[in-house]
């Protein structure tokens, strides 16, 4: 049975709204009253006019706005490295400045691949739940960097001096590149030492060299192995934690270092937007007030929560 003229106009205006209602779409009930259908009208003209139904037209659309913002990204990192912005660090240090220009540079010159692992994956960051982390496929990321990037790290590097710190623990070290930022704070804050952790034993050595590189080798202390065990022994008071590592860890660490952390003292934490699912109970402990923090997302990098230690008892 095929639909009248009239209807076929509010099929098409049924479409637009959901265009436009791409992450928040109404559901099917509510979308055919809005456009004066019932939902088996709505579900037979999908068909009849766009050959597919409405959840189907939903993903196709989602996928094309998901390509559209792939290929932007991929645009902007490459003009990122034409014009050279990511040598605008605000660490006043030649040597430092060079190590990282070339660290980021190499970082982004693996976007392309990251596009591709990550394409079947966007409609769930468009959506706003963000990527399920698999653990099953880590193997991925052994040579990949998906570092911090340049905003945040200075960020960090003027955070970790604005509280003085001298002892900050990294989760999730890979290549290097944040625990250069760090630091760099720790020195100029007059000495102290980042503990930083990686599983795996390639980047390890690779770290060391880029670090040693930008002369901060004695300011850190890479533990190579789990760091639900190479953190066991920190004995040490904590002025920052970064988490920026497996995304099924990130809760044990934080409860793990957590006894360390001054009153005062910061943790940050990257990917909270991407892997938005699998970091909800961690976020939520943070932005519990019951268990010491005072915290919040910030619109860095897609999702950078951070959170102050407030209460110690």
């Amino acid at each position: 049975k095929f639909i009248k003229g009239g209807d076929v106009e509010r099929i098409y205006q049924a479409r637009e709204n959901l265009f436009k209602n791409l992450e928040t779409p109404p559901s099917l009930i509510n979308l055919a009253r809005l456009v004066g259908l019932n939902d088996y009208k709505l579900k037979q003209g999908f068909q009849q006019v766009f050959g597919t139904t409405v959840f189907g037209c939903l993903q196709q659309q989602r996928l094309e706005k998901a390509k559209l913002l792939l290929q932007d990204s991929s645009q902007r990192y490459q003009i990122l490295i034409m014009n050279k912005k990511i040598n605008s660090t605000v660490i006043n240090d030649p040597k430092i400045k060079q190590v990282l220009q070339r660290l980021h540079k190499e970082a982004n010159n693996q976007t392309p691949s990251l596009i591709l692992h990550y394409l079947p994956k966007i409609p769930g960051l468009i959506t706003g739940k963000g990527i399920k982390w698999d653990k099953t496929k880590t193997d991925f990321y052994k040579d990949k960097y998906i570092p911090i990037e340049p905003d945040q790290g200075n960020f960090l590097y003027l955070l970790a001096r604005s509280i003085n710190a001298k002892n900050i623990v990294e989760f999730g070290t890979s290549f290097g590149i944040s625990t250069i930022y760090l630091a760099a704070t720790v020195r100029d804050n007059g000495g102290g030492t980042v503990i930083g952790t990686e599983i795996i034993p390639e980047k390890v050595i690779q770290a060391r060299q880029n670090i040693a590189e930008a002369g901060l080798e004695n300011y850190v202390d890479i533990r190579q192995g789990d760091a639900r065990e190479t953190l066991q022994n920190i004995n040490q008071e904590v002025d920052m934690l970064l988490v920026d590592g497996w995304v099924d860890l990130a809760l044990d660490i934080l409860k793990l270092v957590d006894p360390f952390i001054r009153k005062g003292g910061i943790v940050i934490s990257d990917n909270v937007g991407t892997f938005k699912e699998d970091l909800r109970s961690y976020v939520e402990y943070l932005q519990d007030p019951k268990n010491g923090y005072c915290s919040t997302t910030l619109n860095l990098k897609g999702g950078t929560e951070f959170a102050v230690k407030i209460d110690v008892s």
